[in-house]
């Protein structure tokens, strides 16, 4: 079976270099952020107010999870993206290559700018204020760490490389995995 996780910070490329990913090795492309926007929308709820919902009431969080957690072992050949992905991978032991994604911070500033069409400075600020929503629920909640560089198989800067190019490495490094796997015999 192959699976592959995809984490990282806000603004790191996880979706679009996901989606570009599964497009290049024809998998299937799952992107838990999105899941959480639509909860938030049919919800009537922003981005914003629905994460303040989530920081008093986990049970958001926890069926987000159930269901990451469900695409994980009822599938394969996907690129899934959610930023606990590989923690909930590892957590119910199910075999995948898991992904981290950062990139400068005024860089995934500027992304996250274009993508909500904001301000660089207001983009920063929603940017920092919903990571540490997200850091604070997950350890108060799932005692997880999703920035923890042991969850990890590779963790990759995305600064200075394109959507493509982040695809294409970890097309590379999933396919050096892949072959460590079946010489060491798993």
């Amino acid at each position: 079976m192959s699976r592959i996780t995809i984490s990282g910070t806000i603004g790191s490329g996880k979706s679009s270099t996901g989606e570009a990913l599964a497009q290049i090795i024809g998998y299937r492309f799952i992107s838990g952020g999105q899941i959480f926007r639509q909860k938030a929308a049919e919800m009537g709820m922003t981005l914003e107010q629905f994460e303040r919902m989530a920081e008093k009431d986990p049970s958001f969080d926890t069926r987000q999870n159930e269901v990451i957690v469900g695409f994980l072992r009822e599938n394969d050949n996907i690129v899934l993206e959610s930023r606990l992905s590989a923690f909930l991978a590892k957590e119910a032991g199910i075999e995948c290559f898991r992904i981290f994604l950062d990139a400068d911070i005024d860089e995934r500033a500027r992304r996250f700018s274009r993508r909500e069409s904001i301000d660089f400075r207001k983009s920063k600020r929603l940017m920092t204020e919903r990571e540490r929503s997200d850091s604070d629920r997950f350890r108060q909640f799932f005692h997880a760490d999703h920035r923890d560089p042991q969850l990890y198989n590779a963790i990759i800067d995305t600064t200075h490389l394109s959507v493509l190019e982040a695809a294409e490495l970890i097309y590379e490094k999933f396919t050096e995995w892949k072959l460590t796997e079946r010489l060491s015999g798993h």
